[in-house]
């Protein structure tokens, strides 16, 4: 039976709906499944990975661009990338992905060259693009930092290396800066006796250069520029230059020294009236052929002959330059007999001798020429200072005579000097002025010109004042000073310890307090004990006031004169006078309390350094026992006065015994800096201390030891302040806790002459605590005054009689320091500055202005790190004033070098060990530089930032 058509068509229909609707819900598609960018720009390592689905497989894939058939795509730069997709029947779909890059790696580089050859030029390098997190290397060395530093000159690569592993290398070339030149102009020909003035000249390098001559035999100064020589033969000098950096040159000059000669002179006297007389010169030792003379009358021959009585001077010259000088005075046969009789001078610098000519024979009258420039027509000539004078005598019949006389001396040289003055006070006769008097013959008569006989004049009104100084044997010097005008109260007394109870002060059984203050309250008005006990205050305002000693210098003592330990003053206006303010004190027995300071000169390589130690007794018992004493290890120990009792180095110490409350002793240390090469580098820091025993039973040990801390300089301000405290963490940053400041003033006579006074005046800021003043280590003796009220306080080290050689003379010896700790007054707040300065004062000349030293009162919260390292160590503050602190999780070994920007090396510490090292930058211009530490075999580069 057929089977109808009708479900057949159906079911075709059926199916071919279903194969419609299936393609419709199985579009192809294409997707991106992977992506792989490029790790460094430039490259062509990109890949993409297409993952198609849908559709009738199997797939066909094209790339564009690149042409590429595979799901994967590889090799690819950095670009927009579509992938084509197309299935069995056709269908087709795209995607587009973008292959990224990251920036360029751009290096910028830069060198800065290194000093005379050294191995101290700096390069650097700074990265961007690429991926950050850069590395570096540099050949043939510099380490593997951004910065490379101690290169010697040369051409270096670095590789930069980034987070992806990209790389560029770029060549960088580090210069050089010479050193000094030297050159020293030839130094001739001398004869022996006679002086020449080296005369180098140097130039390159950096100044200020510091300078030695050697060997300093018959130099005047092997110290200075161009240096006076006398060798009595010949000799080579060798001059060395260093300059700022330390780079040195050396030069050396020969002076050829000819032996002088010995020559003689023959005298034939001529007939009265006649021209026969002559005079032969010979030559006896020495000397160079051919001889040349030059007589006064023109002749050029050995021999002069018929020649009249007469005074001839002849000159000689050798070949060599070499010269002598003789006066020939022939006489007349037969002429009048002289002779002289002189009396010396009574000092070498005041011409009081005197000489007499005496004339006999047949003709008189006589007449006397004394042979002088100008000539003196008289028998006597007077006024004379040491030497040999000769007079020409003439008779009545024309005949010449000669005579000779030699003036002596008595005595060197007197010197006097007016030394200091008092004002008067609100123009009353309370002015007084000093005087100092040395060499000569004591004693010693004065004279005002007020008509005063003493050395020293008091009592007087201000004006202007001169005094003549008269020796035993005549000798006469004069100085001339002001005496000013000021407007105050005067509170006058003596400070005593009364070990009798009688309230008297007894110069057998009693002692002065010496160095101890008076105050006068209220308005904070002090005064100091000089070395007899007495003191002189000065309060400005009217008012009542409590005079008493000031309480915390007195702790082992009580005051028992007045019983009441004070006394009340009225003033009712100014220009009032209150003496008699006597105090006496009584020891609490048994108290033991010593203080030692210590002190220093300033640290060049080569040269000497000097150290002192002052120590005192302030305690009330007898105390016997040591003083130790350990210098920086590179130091070496030259002597020291009183020597020590033992020595190993770098460590010394003296014994003491039977030292009496009061008093007081001093010890002076000389030690030598090594030379650069030898470890003496700039910047260097040199660490000293002192201390004192028993410390176990003393009552306040902290004050038994001192640290002294010193930087290695090429050259120095030699009028300094200097301020230190053992808990400062930055020179110009000081913690509330820091309250003890120990201040040392440096002083150098540059001038042309001796210093017979000198006095440095210092005015306290108004932080200080004057009640806390503790005087220290000095170079030389001082007396010490303090005036003025809280808050203005003025502090005088006057150093009496010092005789401070000048510079030129003396380079080593012009030099001297004083040294004194205070503590600031309790309340101070973070951010307050404590500024300080000095004036030093030489004889009668301006004051030189010392450096103002600043140390501002910070929050531990503010000394933030700048750089932690992965060995621990940071550096703060940065960015910082003066200087900041390097710190170390525990004590190591290191070497500190910093770099200015253009490479140059401006301080190496050298070795150094211990937690923490200050880095002060005193001198050095704001700006940025490199900091690079050593230490545990790594080495550690970052910058800083000086404000």
């Amino acid at each position: 039976m057929k089977q109808s058509l009708l479900p057949r068509v159906a079911l075709l229909g059926i199916m071919l709906l279903g194969l419609s609707l299936n393609k419709l819900s199985a579009q192809v598609s294409v997707s991106i499944s992977s992506q792989t960018n490029l790790l460094c720009n430039g490259s062509c390592t990109g890949s993409v990975t297409a993952l198609a689905s849908g559709g009738t497989t199997p797939y066909t894939y094209a790339w564009a661009p690149g042409g590429g058939t595979a799901p994967t795509a590889s090799g690819l730069c950095a670009g927009a990338y579509t992938v084509t997709v197309t299935d069995n029947i056709g269908a087709t779909a795209t995607a587009t992905v973008n292959i990224t890059q990251p920036a360029q790696l751009v290096l910028s580089v830069s060198s800065n060259p290194a000093s005379c050859g050294s191995p101290n030029g700096w390069a650097t390098v700074v990265s961007s693009g690429g991926v950050a997190g850069y590395t570096y290397n540099w050949v043939p060395t510099g380490g593997t930092g951004a910065t490379a530093t101690g290169l010697a000159p040369g051409t270096y690569t670095v590789t930069v290396t980034d987070m992806n592993g990209c790389t560029v290398a770029q060549p960088v070339v580090v210069g050089n800066i010479p050193g000094p030149m030297v050159t020293i102009a030839p130094g001739g020909t001398i004869c022996s006796g006679q002086t020449v003035q080296l005369t180098p000249n140097v130039s390159g390098g950096t100044a200020p250069y510091t300078y030695n001559w050697t060997p300093g035999l018959y130099l005047s100064n092997t110290n200075v520029y161009n240096p006076i020589a006398s060798p009595p033969n010949s000799m080579t000098y060798t001059m060395t230059v260093t300059d700022s950096w330390g780079c040195v040159s050396t030069q050396t000059v020969m002076i050829i020294v000819n032996p002088s000669f010995q020559s003689t002179v023959t005298i034939t006297d001529a007939t009265c009236n006649q021209s026969n007389g002559s005079a032969a010169a010979s030559i006896t030792s020495g000397g160079t052929a051919p001889f040349n003379y030059s007589w006064s009358n023109s002749a050029t021959t050995a021999t002069i002959s018929n020649v009249t009585a007469g005074s001839y001077t002849l000159n000689i010259t050798d070949a060599a330059g070499c010269t002598a000088n003789h006066v020939a005075n022939v006489a007349n046969i037969g002429g009048p007999a002289v002779s002289v009789s002189t009396q010396s001078a009574p000092c070498a610098n005041y011409p009081l001798g005197y000489a007499v000519a005496t004339a006999t024979g047949n003709a008189p009258p006589f007449s006397y020429t004394w042979l002088t420039t100008p000539q003196v027509m008289n028998d006597t000539l007077a006024g004379l200072a040491p030497g040999t004078y000769t007079v020409q005598v003439t008779d009545n019949a024309g005949c010449i005579s000669f005579g000779q006389g030699t003036v002596g001396q008595v005595a060197g040289n007197l010197f006097f000097y007016a030394a200091t003055s008092v004002p008067s006070n609100c123009n009353t006769s309370t002015g007084s002025a000093y005087s100092i008097t040395q060499g000569g013959t004591p004693p010693y008569s004065y004279l005002w010109s007020n008509g005063a006989t003493t050395q020293n004049i008091s009592g007087v009104l201000a004006g202007s004042y001169s005094v003549t100084v008269t020796d035993a044997n005549g000798c006469q010097q004069s100085g001339n000073l002001a005496i000013g005008n000021y407007c105050v109260n005067i509170v006058k007394g003596k400070f005593y310890t009364d070990n009798n109870a009688n309230c008297v002060f007894d110069s057998l059984t009693d002692q002065p307090a010496v160095n101890k203050m008076i105050q006068a309250q209220p308005g904070g008005y002090y005064a100091w004990a000089n070395a007899n006990g007495d003191y002189t205050m000065h309060v400005q305002q009217p008012g009542t006031y409590t005079v008493s000693p000031v309480a915390s210098q007195n702790l082992y003592y009580n005051i028992n004169c007045p019983p009441s330990g004070d006394y009340t003053i009225n003033f009712l206006s100014v220009g009032d006078t209150v003496t008699g303010q006597d105090f006496g004190r009584q020891q609490i027995p048994g108290v033991q309390d010593l203080t030692l300071s210590l002190s220093s000169g300033p640290a060049r390589p080569g040269f000497l350094q000097y150290y002192s130690i002052y120590y005192t007794n302030v305690g009330s018992t007898i105390v016997s026992d040591t003083i130790f004493f350990g210098h920086d290890s590179i130091l070496t120990f030259v002597s020291s006065y009183p020597p020590m009792d033992g020595y190993t180095a770098p460590n010394g110490y003296w014994l003491f015994n039977n030292l009496q409350p009061g008093q007081s002793g001093y010890i002076s240390i000389t030690l030598q800096v090594p030379t650069i090469p030898n470890g003496g580098y700039l910047g260097r820091q040199l660490i000293s201390n002192a201390r004192i025993e028993p410390t176990a039973t003393d009552t306040t040990p902290i004050n038994n030891g001192d640290d002294e801390l010193d930087i290695i300089v090429g050259s120095f301000d030699p009028n300094l302040k200097e301020c230190w405290s053992p808990g400062m963490d930055s020179l110009g940053n000081i913690l509330l806790s820091d309250t003890l400041l120990a201040y040392t003033i440096q002083f150098q006579n540059t001038g042309t002459d001796t210093a017979f006074t000198v006095v440095v005046k210092d005015t306290l800021p108004p932080q200080l605590d004057i009640t806390t003043l503790m005087p220290g280590a000095s170079s030389h003796p001082y007396s010490l005054n303090v005036e003025g009220a809280q808050g203005m306080n003025i502090l005088t080290f006057t150093f009496s009689n010092i005789l401070l050689p000048d510079s030129f003379v003396n380079e080593p010896r012009s030099h001297g320091f004083v040294k004194f700790k205070i503590q600031t007054l309790p309340g101070q707040t973070v951010g307050t500055t404590i500024s300080n300065s000095a004036s030093n004062y030489f004889d009668f000349n301006p004051p030189v202005l010392t450096n103002t030293v600043n140390n501002t009162i910070i929050s531990p919260l503010s000394v933030q790190p700048s750089t932690v390292t992965q060995n621990g160590m940071l550096i703060a503050p940065n960015p910082f004033d003066e200087s900041a602190v390097i710190y170390f999780e525990k004590s190591a070994d290191f070497e500190v070098e910093i770099f200015d920007i253009a490479g140059r090396s401006v301080l190496r510490s050298g070795k150094q060990h211990g937690s923490k090292y200050l880095l002060k930058t005193d001198g050095f211009e704001s700006g940025v530089y490199i900091c690079k530490v050593k230490t545990g075999g790594t080495s550690v580069t970052t910058r800083i930032v000086k404000k």
